[in-house]
């Protein structure tokens, strides 16, 4: 997680933003004010990182709620960590696709409609991907007796 307050963290913001011009390297002879992009680059990752930061706070704050304890002790987040590591490996398991629709729509926080026009496909289809993943991933969560 990055909240940029260690060299480490802004190091890894830094890194995706060369990342991010690399991949775009062709649009650099076409811009107007190569600043302003890098900046907007700058912005748009943080803003995602900190977006990132905020959702899985809240999650771990409705683990707590779910568990009957609001004290964040270590215990508590080895368990949220190991049941997410858990959900990581049931995730992976999902239908390219539909783990593609699945992990825009929870880790990178975007509509239905930002993933219909991201992926090229209908708001239904991401709809329909979104349904079977979740099921699945319940049914694996209760079948392994994690819920």
């Amino acid at each position: 997680l990055c909240n940029l307050k260690s060299v480490v963290d802004a190091e890894c913001v830094v890194q995706e933003v060369f990342l991010s011009l690399w991949k775009d390297r062709a649009k650099i002879g076409e811009l107007n004010d190569l600043d302003a992009w890098i900046f907007s680059i700058c912005y748009n990752i943080i803003r995602k990182r900190f977006r990132k930061l905020k959702r899985e706070r809240e999650h771990l704050h409705k683990f707590f709620q779910m568990n009957g304890s609001l004290h964040y002790s270590t215990s508590n987040e080895v368990e949220y960590n190991d049941l997410l590591k858990k959900a990581e490996i049931i995730i992976d398991q999902l239908p390219t696709r539909q783990k593609s629709v699945f992990l825009l729509s929870k880790n990178e926080g975007l509509s239905n409609s930002d993933i219909s026009e991201k992926l090229n496909i209908s708001k239904k289809t991401v709809e329909n991907h979104l349904t079977r993943a979740k099921s699945f991933i319940k049914s694996s969560l209760v079948s392994a007796h994690l819920i």
